[in-house]
């Protein structure tokens, strides 16, 4: 009986390396599609072997079409192994995947420690790759050649066209998504829109309160001072002289009163509610307002704490100075959200019964 032993051939390159400095090798070529090369790879350092035990080794390819390949000794399958007497040699069992035809540059990455967290990269080395005779494009030697080549041709022209309608459908697909993220983004921007509208329309509310609550204050203390003249006037008219004894009225300053026989002068806050106090200056932050008072501080606001009347209402104005820090004591309540007091600004504002109105009347 014959020998049945299948025997492999394979071609084998020997590459030795030195992690520390370049190191020549003699010039080698591979042909496209072989699936029996080999490189043997020596690995030392300075001269000195390098002891791969437990280390992971990549091999990585840049092709001459532009790509990169890796052989990755860490993945089952990847043809890279490490041994030798000194466990520096890495045998490669190339991929025809990892070659084309051109210059095929190598660098060789060894990743160890406990997690392999350390990196050192050899200097790299080249050989050639050539184009097999035998290859895709070649044709048989039979009599049909010229129906041959006519259907290559025509597979050709279907490939392209195929080729053609995967573009075709990759475009397609891209305008697509372009579309799709525009009307995303055209939506979001509605939606921004339509909340700014909405605290637009919610400032514009509260702002139309505070004012509304202001005017009704005013005009209320206007009528009560209206009505008092109208009474004090009407008695200045009704008379005709004092009795003996009286004080002449041409002696009496500010707004008479009369109890039938005798006329004198009407005292504030006790005949009639006194006119509002003015001011041009706020008391010391932290300090209460004074009740029925209209500030008009002529100096701008820097660090300073409201505190309501504790009776009665106050009004004012004031700006802010560029570093302004202004807050309101607690328990402090207001018509709308709390406002936000910017430098550099002048502000109006209201407060009765401890409800603050505040409203920016100017940048």
């Amino acid at each position: 009986m014959g020998d049945n032993t299948t025997v492999s051939v394979k071609k084998e390159f020997g590459v030795s390396l030195d992690i520390a400095r370049s190191i020549s090798n003699r010039e080698f070529t591979v042909v496209e599609g072989d699936t029996g090369n080999v490189l043997k790879i020596t690995l030392n350092n300075d001269g000195a072997p390098v002891d791969l035990t437990g280390c992971r080794v990549m091999a990585l390819f840049s092709k001459s079409d532009g790509t990169t390949v890796c052989q990755d000794s860490g993945e089952a399958g990847s043809g890279v192994s490490v041994g030798g007497t000194n466990n520096n040699e890495i045998t490669i069992a190339l991929f025809a995947s990892s070659v084309s035809p051109g210059m095929v540059e190598c660098e060789i990455q060894v990743y160890s420690g406990s997690g392999q967290e350390t990196l050192i990269t050899t200097a790299q080395f080249n050989f050639k790759c050539r184009r097999g005779i035998l290859n895709a494009d070649t044709v048989a030697a039979v009599p049909q050649y010229p129906i041959l080549v006519s259907l290559i041709r025509d597979m050709n022209e279907i490939e392209a066209s195929t080729e053609n309608l995967i573009e075709s459908n990759i475009s397609i697909q891209a305008a697509e998504e372009k579309r799709v993220l525009a009307e995303t983004q055209r939506s979001n921007a509605e939606n921004t829109r339509n909340s700014n509208e909405a605290e637009r329309k919610q400032a514009e509310m509260e702002r139309d309160a505070s004012e509304k609550v202001r005017a009704n204050k005013f005009n209320q203390k206007e009528r009560e001072l209206d009505e008092l003249m109208d009474t004090a006037s009407g008695l200045i008219a009704e008379l005709q002289g004092v009795g003996e004894g009286s004080t002449p009225i041409r002696s009496i300053v500010g707004i008479l009163k009369g109890d039938g026989t005798e006329i004198s002068a009407a005292q504030s806050g006790v005949d009639y509610e006194a006119p509002a106090a003015e001011a041009s200056a706020l008391p010391e932050s932290g300090t209460a307002l004074s009740e029925d008072t209209v500030y008009t501080p002529t100096s701008a606001v820097g660090t300073y704490q409201f505190v309501p009347p504790a009776s009665g209402w106050a009004h004012g104005s004031f700006t802010t100075a560029e570093n302004a820090a202004v807050t309101f004591a607690g328990g402090s309540r207001f018509l709308g959200q709390a406002p936000e007091i910017a430098g550099g600004k002048t502000y109006e504002f209201d407060v009765l019964d401890c409800v603050w109105a505040i409203q920016e009347v100017s940048g």
